[in-house]
């Protein structure tokens, strides 16, 4: 696939989730932050391949994220709001250092993008699993 319709692609799935990145959850479809993003990396069929499918990963879980984000910002106030600013920006710094630290294994070899696009892709599963705990523990009682 080239590199216009790769970007196209993810311009839809990011266009999509946008418009509803909260949408009710269908037990018959994973839900982005449950995909093994590690195998579907994985099962690329060159490098750039594997490359791409991490770049995927990283637009549709990057967008799923935003929208979570973005209703916990709605639900806090003042101060929650620099708290969650802070927070996320931390958890940025830590991705990105963990994903550069797993790719290290690879440093100089092609397979280090793909490692480091499979890290990325983990850590933001993770993080929006805690930002659905964060929603839920503010929820009324």
């Amino acid at each position: 696939m080239n590199k216009l319709a790769l970007t196209a692609l993810s311009l839809c799935c990011i266009a999509m989730l946008g418009i509803a990145p909260l949408a009710p959850e269908r037990e018959d479809i994973p839900l982005p932050e449950d995909r093994d993003w590690t195998g579907y990396i994985g099962d690329g069929t060159s490098t750039r391949d594997m490359a791409n499918r991490a770049l995927e990963g990283y637009d549709i879980l990057g967008a799923r994220m935003q929208g979570f984000l973005d209703k916990l910002y709605d639900d806090l106030d003042d101060e929650g709001d620099a708290l969650l600013k802070q927070n996320h920006k931390d958890w940025e710094t830590y991705a990105k250092s963990k994903r550069s630290f797993d790719a290290d294994v690879y440093r100089g070899g092609t397979l280090s993008s793909v490692v480091a696009g499979m890290s990325y892709c983990d850590e933001l599963c993770r993080r929006i699993k805690e930002l659905k705990v964060a929603i839920k523990a503010r929820e009324p009682r």
